[in-house]
């Protein structure tokens, strides 16, 4: 089983938000959140929250599984 890692969660948003061709502000007005929040996110200083980790997920049309590392 693989261990949860904030650094690898902040490069998959940012793989993410760039293939998405979205700017952090965006992804962060997306999501409901400040655009400093997803530079922390990103940096893997900050973890989200479950209620935002599920709209990165619907946001990027993928699995929080995924988002986590728990999966490839």
């Amino acid at each position: 089983m693989k261990d949860f890692s904030a650094e690898e969660l902040g490069i998959r948003i940012r793989e993410l938000r760039i293939e998405a061709e979205l700017s952090q502000k965006a992804l962060a007005e997306k999501a409901g959140i400040k655009q400093n929040t997803v530079a922390q996110y990103e940096r893997g200083v900050a973890k989200p929250s479950l209620e935002v980790l599920v709209k990165f997920a619907i946001i990027f049309q993928t699995t929080t599984d995924y988002l986590l590392g728990l999966t490839d």
